[in-house]
Order: C-alpha cells, then structure tokens, then sequence
C-alpha cells in the first residue's frame, strides 16, 4: 500500500497527514457537519470567524429562502388549487393537463 503524505502549513506550524490515519471518526463527523464535494485531508482553516464573510452567506441564505418562497406563493400554490377541482370532479382530460401543467413549467 502506498501511503500519502501531505504537509500543509495551518497556524505558522507544519502538520503531515498520512491516508489511513486521517480516516477517524473525528473526521467523519466533521464531514457530516460541514459536508463539501469532496473529502479534503487537510482543509484550509483560518484562526478567527470572519463576521462579515459570516454576515454576508447568512443574508444570503435568508434572500435566497425568500425568492424561493415568492416563487412558491406566486406559481406553485395557485396552480395547485386550480388542479384541485378536476381531480375531485374526476374529470381525467383535465386533471392530466393541471398535472402536466405542474411538472412541466
């Protein structure tokens, strides 16, 4: 087995890495907290929380939940309750066309 080392610079000291010892369960619950693409040895880390990189991925959170729930209330939930009638008349040609009118935008 060929092991990989890896040295990386995190807090003015140095730090190797080496494949089987990296794999912990430390390491996979940080992974499971903060999931990314794919799995890093050594993630880059700064010493401090940057309030204003903070601030900025929380307003846009917030901005983004709310453009979803507009888009939401304004397309989704009018043509729901129009689809309600013919599925309770039972009126199959309508009923496939509110559906198909739902799935396809």
């Amino acid at each position: 087995e060929k092991a990989v080392n890896r040295t990386f610079e995190l807090s003015h000291k140095s730090v190797e890495t080496r494949y089987p010892d990296n794999l912990t369960l430390r390491d996979i619950y940080y992974f499971w907290l903060a999931p990314t693409l794919c799995y890093e040895i050594n993630f880059p880390r700064t010493r401090q929380i940057r309030k204003t990189f903070l601030m900025k991925r929380a307003l846009e959170v917030f901005v983004c939940s709310k453009i979803c729930l507009c888009i939401v209330q304004q397309y989704l939930i009018p043509s729901v309750s129009h689809a309600l009638i013919p599925f309770s008349n039972m009126e199959l040609a309508l009923a496939s066309e509110r559906l198909l009118k739902l799935a396809l935008p």
